[in-house]
């Protein structure tokens, strides 16, 4: 069976299997009411959020997205992978997209990346594999993750729904899995398949649906819904494995899970993208308690419920427990004000089922009644032991003997026994208790509840009343939960949910023990705080360990009751342990968990939270009531202002004597992403991120309010927040208006203020930020906030005794608006202080003017000696010794690597005998150069003279000792400034790196020491984090100091307004690329090349213009040169190793280039003879390489802005070739020859031969042969058309004009470009072709595609000959369209075409189209290799399913016309007439007349190189004696014959007693004739 025949039989199972899909996941039963609902009708509020696009799941483009990767056609540039060698799967991207028409196959081009060696050295290669199927292409697989009760199981059921109700999405074949039903019948599997398949088999094997799981699974189209992967249990491992090796590249994958699994973000999962099924917003939650609810007043009402309750609130995103809630409040009657919390909400909800069950069994006589309240107490227990079975990891499924032990364990006697449970067992199995569901497993009964919500919620019922009973049970269950340390709650995740819901019951019920909520002690007992804690106590000077000894049950039964009990003797008043530690661990699915258990806790003084904490997340620390917390650390976080509000009303609200708050490392001051923000992305992250985000100040402002009047508050850090200038200003203002501060910031507040402070030190590592490829966490920087809170309080409170301060790495130029401000005021507060050493080191730039602020004020403290900045060191002493010497001294500083900001400090502490500095590798970019070229002292700063800047300089060379750092180079441009008259300028050597880039960059805060600055400057490899810009497509950076730098090619531009007097310009070898201080990166630079040159287009004088010896193929040299060709006084210019004579390009009446010309001079050439209006020849290259399309391309500019000035020119020599352009348009010319005697490219000349024929006149024959025009060839067609009406006759020798039954350009090398006019003249003029021989001809593709177009235009063409040129895959897609199409041509005559050898779909397409096609009788396909698979559908299609071709239709109105001539007698009866089609079949089925045109035909033809399995039958054998009728009269012409007979499946059969088929009647024309002799036609 071929695949389409595959394919066709899965969608007819699929049919099938829709239906059964439909009643197995279409619905879903309300919990509380056991209604059976629609599942596409629920939830509808819920949102996915897949990357950038937010969705409701009732859109359906939020289907199609969380699909997009499993589509039937994939799209260009996407993620793949596919099997290479055996099983070596190979991870890349869809190349190419080799897509048909809307009935063909598609394949991909697969393109992957692969080191390989080469002469030594590894190098990566990409490599590319052809024509892949679709299933053998794997895309991305997808997880969706979502909180306990959080709707996954809906979304995948309705994914599961929509996908096979929509017909967009017939390709796929869904099926869902629950991961727990793979864990009851793990002991069922063998080890040598994986479980998913298995289990499929085990389910479905024996089903009417099994055929099509296999097909399939075979044909890449299953796609298994993995539900539920967080309770997998002990089989985690296992089934990650599984996923990863196998069903990766089987099955498409959906996989549904909470975020309690580490497997989750391992590489078993890498191949996977992620969404969530997201929690309502505010606007859509009130929506669906408006639809609900109804009333304005009832609706308000309830709403105040949830703002009493936050964690209610929270729970009430989930649009499910919205549901839930909702119930609850209409059922008990809107509950008052502050009443209504999460479990009272289950526990109602659960109230509500259980006695709609009791009324239900009372009303029934046959029936026992079993109370709500004893069934409660019998499912608690069986849902704790559930919950608790294997050591407390729990099950969701069980058994009978689970539930006996539970029945035993509740000990109600007569009140529930094993009858009663029976007769409840028969309620599961009907469907009448919602809460609980049953299935079979190998003959045993086995249950589980219907969501783990409601297991959680009745485990934590059980294990509040167990706590109330005995109090030592809580101890049992930390065994359960967390047997070795608090953070197993976060990491085994399992009873997160039971916790949370024992709390929330706990106060709910006003459950308490010793005046504190049960809550409370449940969470202390946990997180072993006081005097639950484990550690060794000491009491009385002696030390003993605290121990807890278990006491023997008093039976089997009573095993559940009767727990450990904690001896009150052994319980010591010690020093207790008062922090919880969750500083990695928590995010916003679990901060509940924690918050629940500490909510009125006496004990808990220090409470650290870290990990993934947003601002909605920390918002539910309003709940807590807390009453001796002193510290909370909230570091490392992803907190914004929002989060900020939030803390500020937990401390307003609170009486917690909170001391310590630490927030470092959040985004406080991040708002709303700024409107030209890039994609979010590895270098570009949601938060933390350096100048994408506008600035947000209102949430700290409402924190440090608080803060301000907080009775206990001593110590408050918001470090590394990228705090702007003015959250310095807030900070220092609360310090001052708060005596209780001790600590802000890092900064000792007390210490500071006594103004006896003499060193003050914060340092962190180089690499503090975002380090990548280092495994370590953020450190806390001040950045320009934090430290310009420390400068206030300087300022307020000098420190005349400090002697060192050390502010290294602390991101000080974060805010860039601020930075000088900041440096400014440092240095006013240093001045009255006896500081020696100044760090303020950093890879990260703080800018020249930043450092002169600065240096203005150190300059005048005597005592300093040291200072540290950017990544190295300024001796202050050894440069204040160098000024008491007297005589001129040199001051070498490349070793200094000081940067801008040291380059600004030096600026203002130079004394005035340093007249030379050397600065070559201290990485100072442009600004620092500049503001040290303006020292008046300096002479000389890296070999340059600045004393050779004065007003009177008329020439400056540096040639002779350029500048290599590009920042140097910007300085002598900006020095320029002081030499007005200067008339010679050469910077030649010098450093002119383009910064203008051509694609966007994106800024980035953190570094690696992997990373080198392409921006020019001398100090490349990154030391540090710093703020830098990145160009993902060019793989560029620009470090932070060549970020604050300009183009030196836009400063150049800028200085030649101020030199109105130059008159030489010497640019060579300036690196406009790039490639001076590390590799080639500006290539494709435009905007600096088209400034500069602008600047030279407006300059009036420069009359010598260097310029060779540079990159010249860049995208942006040619705006240059634009430029130069309009320089009004230019005379010379040099791009070679020769200077050219511009004057003679203007001005000479013949100009002739010699073979030694660069092509970029021949550029200028063709771009320069535009103004020489004297101009008559033009002798280009003779050798034909060195010319390319852009240089013709300006050639021709120019050549058509001459003709508006001037004659044309009157000969143009160009690559061998003699234009007589002149000659040519004034008609003197008929006849243009460039034809040769073999094949030669000429693509770059395509634009000239289209000038020219478009601007010729007289021409009558154009021969172009054997000359290959490329990609460029619709251009020439165009002008070759355009002159054909204005009398041109023949091109490349054939005639444009004319009429031919026979026409042939065998051997005549016309070239595609001939074939394509052909098409477009001659031929639509035919009407009576019938023969067309284009074999070696030159013919290509796109060529044939205009030949195929005509000729099914004009429908006469019975012979086609196309043999001996490579048309390829791309002719035969032509020919397939074609075939479709066609009803006229009889033979087709390809040979040798270089058909692809292997099976493409264009090949496959061809065999379709031949399928189709009902006249082509002759097919020659010789003399190419075909693969066995096309062979073979070829020889089925006209051997066996279309052995013969119906008559021609003029045949048939000729038998028509003959029949009729016939006496009377011997005339066949004909047809009588029938008004539509479709009754031809009944009321003309068994005229003979309608028989024979049904049937008549002539036999196909396929001729192959190939040995043919069956040999075709001799043409005659068709023609049986009794299917033969001969027809032959005087006055009748020649004779006809017809084959007749019946056509079943594909062979002629000479018997005509069954019913025949219509398969040859589709697509034909017929003609009946009625009674009266007139004549119908009739097109099916």
């Amino acid at each position: 069976m071929d695949q389409e025949a595959v394919h066709r039989r899965i969608d007819r199972l699929r049919e099938r299997y829709r239906r059964y899909a439909e009643v197995e996941h279409g619905t879903i039963i309300n919990p509380i009411t056991g209604e059976e609902v629609d599942i596409m009708q629920q939830c509808v509020n819920l949102q996915l959020e897949t990357g950038q696009n937010h969705h409701e799941v009732g859109d359906t483009d939020a289907y199609r997205e969380v699909i997009s990767d499993f589509a039937e056609e994939l799209w260009q540039g996407m993620p793949a992978w596919t099997a290479l060698d055996g099983d070596d799967i190979q991870q890349g991207m869809i190349h190419r997209v080799n897509r048909e028409d809307e009935h063909g196959l598609v394949t991909y081009d697969f393109q992957y990346s692969k080191t390989v060696t080469e002469g030594g050295k590894s190098v990566s290669k990409a490599f590319i594999v052809k024509d892949r199927p679709r299933r053998e292409i794997k895309t991305r697989q997808l997880l969706v993750k979502g909180d306990p009760a959080g709707g996954k199981t809906t979304f995948a059921k309705q994914l599961l729904t929509w996908i096979m109700r929509s017909p967009d999405t017939k390709w796929l074949v869904p099926v869902m899995v629950r991961t727990i039903d793979l864990v009851r019948s793990h002991q069922d599997f063998a080890e040598e398949t994986d479980m998913v398949s298995q289990y499929l088999t085990m389910v479905y094997e024996d089903s009417e649906h099994w055929e099509l799981i296999g097909l399939a699974r075979e044909n890449g189209r299953l796609l298994v819904i993995l539900d539920g992967f967080d309770e997998a249990g002990f089989l985690e491992r296992e089934l990650a494995q599984e996923i990863s090796m196998k069903l990766n590249n089987e099955v498409f994958l959906i996989v549904t899970s909470r975020e309690m699994s580490g497997y989750l973000t391992g590489p078993d999962f890498a191949r996977f993208r992620s969404v969530r099924v997201k929690e309502l917003n505010e606007t859509q939650r009130r929506q669906v308690i408006q639809r609900r609810l109804g009333d304005p007043q009832v609706v308000e009402a309830f709403c105040n419920q949830l703002t009493l309750n936050p964690a209610l609130c929270t729970m009430t995103r989930n649009p499910l427990l919205l549901n839930v809630t909702l119930s609850v409040y209409e059922t008990a009657g809107q509950l008052g004000a502050g009443s209504l919390n999460r479990g009272k909400v289950y526990g109602l909800a659960l109230d509500g089922m259980l006695k709609n069950l009791e009324h239900a069994k009372a009303v029934s006589s046959t029936s026992r009644v079993v109370t709500a309240s004893t069934l409660r107490e019998v499912l608690k227990s069986i849902a704790f032991l559930a919950h608790s079975d294997r050591n407390g990891r729990g099950v969701r499924d069980f058994r009978r003997e689970l539930v006996h032990r539970a029945i035993d364990c509740c000990q109600l006697g007569a009140s529930f026994d094993l009858s009663h449970w029976n007769e409840i067992e028969d309620l599961i199995k009907k469907g009448r208790l919602p809460l609980l569901t049953w299935f079979s497993e190998s003959g045993n009964d086995t249950f589980r509840f219907a969501h783990l919500t409601f297991q959680e919620f009745l485990c934590a019922e059980h294990c509040l009343q167990m706590c109330q009973e005995r109090e030592d049970f809580v101890f049992t269950l930390r065994d359960l939960i967390c047997p070795d340390q608090p953070q197993q709650i976060i990491e085994r995740g399992w009873w997160q949910q039971s916790i949370q819901m024992f709390c929330d019951l706990a106060v709910a019920s006003n459950a308490r023990e010793n005046g504190q909520c049960w809550g409370s002690v449940l969470g202390e007992c946990l997180l072993q705080l006081g005097r639950f804690n484990r550690q060794t106590h000491t009491e009385n000077g002696h030390v003993s360990s605290y121990v807890e000894t278990p006491a023997s049950p008093a039976s089997d039964s009573d095993s559940l009751r009767h727990f450990v009990p904690l001896r009150r003797a052994q319980r010591r008043r010690v020093v207790e342990p008062k922090t919880v530690d969750f500083l990695h661990l928590v995010n916003d699915t679990n901060i509940l968990t924690v918050l629940s258990m500490l909510r009125d806790s006496d004990t808990v003084e220090h409470l650290k939270l870290g990990g993934g904490l947003s601002s909605s997340g920390i918002a539910t620390i309003r709940t807590l009531q807390v009453s001796k917390l002193k510290g909370l650390y909230v570091n490392q976080n992803y907190i914004g202002p929002d989060g900020c509000v939030a803390i500020a009303d937990f401390m307003r609200k609170t009486n917690t004597p909170l001391e310590v708050l630490e927030l470092v490392n959040n985004v406080i001051c991040q708002g709303a992403a700024k409107e030209n923000m890039l994609p979010v992305s590895r270098r570009n992250p949601p938060s933390g991120y350096y100048d994408s985000y506008h600035q947000e100040l209102s949430g700290l402002k409402e924190l440090l309010e608080v803060i301000r009047d907080h009775p206990t508050m001593r110590i408050l850090d918001v470090r590394g927040n990228f705090l702007p200038l003015q959250a310095g200003t807030l900070l220092a203002e609360v310090v001052c208006g708060q005596n209780r501060l001790e600590s802000v910031c890092g900064v000792d507040v007390p210490a500071l203020k006594s103004q006896s402070l003499t060193v003050f030190k914060l340092h962190n590592d180089a690499y503090f930020f975002n380090a990548e490829y280092h495994a370590r966490q953020d450190a806390p920087f001040l950045s320009t906030g934090g430290a310009y809170f420390l400068v206030q309080l300087l300022l307020r409170f000098p420190s005349p005794r400090l002697t060192t301060l050390q502010l290294s790495n602390q991101a000080l130029a974060s805010d860039m608006a601020g930075v000088v401000q900041l440096y400014d005021e440092l240095g006013q507060a240093l001045e009255s202080s006896r500081l020696h050493f100044l760090d303020l080191s950093g890879f990260w730039d703080s800018g020249a003017a930043a450092g002169a602020a600065l240096g203005t004020h150190l300059a005048k403290i005597d005592t300093l000696q040291t200072i540290k900045v950017g990544t190295g060191m300024l001796d202050l002493q050894m440069i204040r010794s160098k000024g008491q010497s007297g005589g001129p001294e040199e001051l070498k500083l490349g070793t200094s690597r000081m940067r801008d900001c040291g380059a600004g400090i030096i600026s203002q502490c130079l004394p005035p005998n340093v007249t030379k500095i050397n600065l070559a590798g201290a990485g100072v970019g442009a600004n620092g150069y500049k503001i040290l070229s303006q020292c008046p002292s300096l002479q000389q700063i890296d070999g340059v003279d600045l004393s050779a800047f004065k007003e009177s300089t008329t020439e400056l060379d540096f040639s002779q000792h350029p500048a290599v750092a590009s920042g140097s180079v910007a300085a002598i441009i900006a020095r320029t400034v002081l030499t007005p008259r200067l008339q010679r300028l050469n910077l030649s050597g010098c450093n002119l790196t383009s910064k203008s880039h051509v694609h966007p960059l994106t800024p980035v805060a953190g570094g690696s020491g992997g990373i080198g600055c392409n921006g020019g400057c001398d100090c490349r490899t990154f030391e540090g984090t710093n703020a830098y810009k990145h160009c993902a497509d060019c793989d560029l950076d620009f470090c932070s100091t060549c970020c604050m730098s300009e183009c030196p090619m836009i400063s150049l531009a800028e200085s030649l307004q101020r030199l109105p007097h130059l008159v030489s310009l010497k640019l060579s070898d300036v690196s406009f690329q790039g490639g001076k201080m590390g590799p080639v990166r500006s290539h494709l630079d435009i905007e600096g090349y088209r400034v500069l040159g602008q600047a030279l287009r407006e300059h009036p004088n420069i009359i010598d213009l260097d310029l060779g010896k540079n990159y010249f193929h860049g995208q942006g040299f040619p705006y240059l040169l634009q430029g130069v060709v309009e320089m009004k006084a230019l005379q010379t210019i040099t791009l070679g190793s020769t200077p050219l004579c511009f004057r003679e390009l203007l001005s000479s009446e013949v100009l002739e280039v010699s073979d030694t010309w660069l092509p970029v001079e021949v550029l200028l050439l063709c771009m320069a003879i535009r103004k020489n209006h004297q101009l008559r020849q033009l002798h280009l290259p003779k050798a034909h390489s060195d010319l390319k399309i852009d240089v013709v391309r300006s050639l021709v500019d120019s050549l058509r802005e001459l003709q508006l000035h001037c004659e044309p020119l009157e000969l143009l020599a160009i690559s061998n070739l003699q234009l007589h352009l002149k000659s040519l348009a004034d008609g003197s010319i008929d006849s243009l020859d460039l034809s040769c005697s073999q094949r030669i490219n000429r693509s770059a000349l395509a634009p000239l031969m289209v000038f020219i024929l478009e601007h010729s006149s007289g021409l009558t024959s154009v021969d172009f042969r054997q000359n290959d025009f490329g990609l460029e060839v619709e251009h020439l067609v165009d002008a070759v058309l355009s002159l054909e009406k204005r009398g041109l006759r023949f091109y490349n020798g054939i005639p444009l004009q004319g009429t031919a039954e026979v026409f042939s350009m065998e051997g005549r090398q016309v070239m595609p470009h001939g074939t394509c006019v052909f098409a477009s003249s001659f031929l639509p003029r035919q009407t009576g072709l019938r023969h067309l021989d284009l074999q070696r001809c030159g013919l290509d593709a796109r060529a044939l595609s205009a030949v195929l177009m005509t000729v099914l235009q004009i429908q006469s063409v019975t012979f086609l000959d196309i043999s001996g040129q490579p048309l390829k895959k791309a002719g035969m897609e032509h020919l397939a369209s074609f075939l479709r199409q066609d009803k006229k041509l009889q033979t087709l005559r390809a040979q040798n075409i270089q058909t692809p050898s292997y099976y493409t779909a264009e090949m496959l397409d061809f065999t379709k189209a031949m399928e189709v096609n009902s006249t082509l009788a002759t097919l020659d396909l010789r003399g190419n290799s075909l693969h066995s698979g096309i062979v073979s559908r070829l020889q089925r299609t006209m051997e066996e399913k279309r052995s013969v071709v119906p008559l021609p239709f003029d045949a048939k109105i000729c038998f028509l016309l003959c029949n009729r001539r016939l006496p009377y007698h011997l005339q066949l009866p004909e047809v009588a007439q029938v008004y539509e089609v479709s009754r031809l079949f009944t009321g003309g089925a068994y005229s003979p007349l309608f028989m024979i045109f049904q049937f008549c035909g002539q036999p196909r033809t396929l001729l192959l190189d190939e040995v043919q399995d069956e040999p075709m039958e001799p043409a005659d054998t068709a023609w049986r004696p009794w299917n033969r009728l001969h027809i032959d009269h005087q006055n009748m012409g020649p004779t006809v014959a017809f084959t007749v007979g019946q056509v079943r499946r594909g062979r002629l059969i000479p018997d005509s007693d069954d019913e025949f088929e219509a398969e040859d009647f589709h697509n034909q024309r017929y003609w009946t004739i009625n009674s009266s002799e007139e004549e119908e036609m009739v097109d099916d």
